[in-house]
């Protein structure tokens, strides 16, 4: 995704670009659905030594490039959140 500039702390840093339909449906659904506000799913999604997602991973074995969708996703449902009045 375009515009998602990461710091070495795990923040996004700078302006994001606003998220497709894709994105922003994942998002609400998360918000629905997600019991811990997809704190679990930040967890996981992290960042390896070589900058690649530890949780994912394809049926070639390749990892994509950090910060993933699922990490993408999950933080736009936070702002999403935050934005509505909900705790952060």
């Amino acid at each position: 995704m375009s515009g998602n500039r990461v710091s070495s702390a795990g923040q996004p840093s700078g302006a994001v670009d606003p998220p497709d339909t894709l994105v922003a449906t994942a998002a609400q659904v998360i918000l629905k659905f997600g019991r811990d506000g997809g704190r679990g799913l930040l967890e996981e999604h992290t960042s390896d030594p070589s900058g690649h997602c530890r949780a994912c991973y394809s049926s070639a074995g390749m990892s994509p490039v950090w910060p993933c969708t699922l990490w993408t996703i999950t933080r736009h449902a936070q702002a999403l959140h935050r934005a509505r009045g909900g705790a952060s």
